[in-house]
This record gives structure tokens, C-alpha cells and sequence, in this order.
């Protein structure tokens, strides 16, 4: 972790390793000497996010987890997550070692920057319950994206439907067709969806319409994928 300063305000940066060691020691406190070992039981790891994913309907822990992995998935190694630090961190005496601190001090909005090698991407995270339906989804954007935000950002956005729910890609192509209609200025809009354990799709509306899968291990291999890389300088 490092903080800098970027205009008028701080900013915090972790690597991708440093982040999910700190995500953690928030999620999995009763394994966490173990991660830090790195001798751990993937199988508890997974227990331990379904629970996190099932309990945390109205919280923001699972919706930040999920989206941090996603978007290191889409910039792989060479990126960094940063955050913007409220007024009151001290760099003096005020440190970031924990995810209640992080929330503690991190300003938003955005609620994650990600630094591709000096390319910055402001992303707004949001969470969708409802239905997969083109209009239920147009109104969700609508309302939480294009008439609510005056500043431009991207906007990373995780699907939880009900369980075996039915997914038409063509909803998505709709959605995509109706945004370009919009004459405000926005950034990347990309749905994340973890298809029965089985797949993660990753939809983009806005620019363009593209739609990437993935095979999904299990969530804790993947996590400890994670927690183990090295980042090449």
C-alpha cells in the first residue's frame, strides 16, 4: 500500500496481492493466520464466501469482493486499486492495514479507481437483484446511472438473480441499443453475473456490446489464485 497525492487530495493504492490479503483478514477472520500461511482449506474459503454472498443482501462486502476479483479479471497484473481518502486521514498517524479502516477513510464517489499503467477508470459499483427483464433493467439504469450521476465514471455492476434464472443475451443488446440513444456522456457499463457456479459472464451495454465468459472454479481457488500472484514490475 501506498498513499500519494493526485490534485488536492490523497489517495491510497494497493496491489491486487495486497488488497485481497487485506480483503481477508474482513472476510475470513477465523482463517486468516492460515491465508497469511498460505495453509488454508479452499473448501472453508468457499463455505465462507456463500455465506458472505447469502447474508449480505443489504450490506456492501459481497457486491466489493466480487467486484474487485471481476475487475482485476478484465486488467489482470498490471493494475492497481486505489481509492480517494476523506479529509480527515492523517498521513502522519492514520494508517489502512483493514477493510473497516478502508471504508473508514475512502471517499467516494468513485468507489474503487483502477490504474492500468497510468490509465485511470473511475468505477461506481452497484448490485441488481431484479428481474432480467429489458425493462426492468433499463429503469435500474435509468435511475441509478444515467439520471442520478452529473460526473462521468464507469459503472460495474453484479447480477444476483434468483437461482437458475434464464439469461437472454438479446435483453442486454436492447439495453445497449436504448443507452446509445441517451445524450449524456457516460463511461463503461458492464453487467457480472456468477451463472450457477458454473460461468462468470461479464456483459458491457455502453460503449459498445460485447459479452465475455469464463469457467469458474471453485470461488475459494479462485480467491487464493489471487491472494498468491506476484506482480511483475
Amino acid at each position: 500500500m501506498k498513499v500519494i497525492k493526485v490534485g488536492q487530495k490523497l489517495q491510497t493504492s494497493f496491489t491486487p496481492n495486497e488488497l485481497a490479503r487485506m480483503l481477508s483478514t474482513g472476510f475470513f477472520k477465523n482463517l486468516t493466520q492460515g491465508i497469511v500461511q498460505k495453509k488454508f482449506d479452499i473448501s472453508k474459503i468457499d463455505q465462507y464466501v456463500k455465506v458472505l454472498a447469502n447474508k449480505s443482501v443489504d450490506t456492501t462486502e459481497y457486491e466489493f469482493y466480487f467486484a474487485i476479483f471481476e475487475l482485476y479479471n478484465q486488467f489482470q497484473k498490471d493494475c492497481e486499486f486505489c481509492f480517494n481518502l476523506k479529509n480527515t486521514y492523517d498521513i502522519r498517524s492514520d494508517s489502512i492495514t483493514t477493510l473497516d479502516e478502508l471504508y473508514k477513510y475512502k471517499e467516494d464517489p468513485p468507489d474503487v479507481i483502477v490504474n492500468q499503467k497510468g490509465k485511470i477508470y473511475d468505477f461506481e459499483l452497484k448490485r441488481y437483484r431484479d428481474a432480467l427483464d429489458f425493462d426492468s433493467l433499463f429503469k435500474f439504469v435509468k435511475r441509478k446511472i444515467i439520471d442520478h450521476y452529473s460526473i462521468k465514471y464507469n459503472y460495474f455492476i453484479i447480477l444476483q438473480p434468483k437461482i437458475y434464472s434464464n439469461i437472454t443475451f438479446e435483453v442486454f443488446e436492447k439495453l445497449h441499443n436504448e443507452i446509445v440513444k441517451e445524450s449524456k456522456d457516460l463511461g463503461i457499463i458492464a453487467f457480472s453475473l456468477n451463472h450457477d457456479n458454473e460461468e462468470i459472464i461479464t456483459v458491457q451495454v455502453f460503449p459498445e456490446f460485447s459479452v465475455s465468459k469464463r469457467k469458474t472454479t471453485s470461488q475459494g481457488s479462485e480467491f487464493t489464485k489471487l491472494l498468491n500472484i506476484e506482480i511483475e514490475k
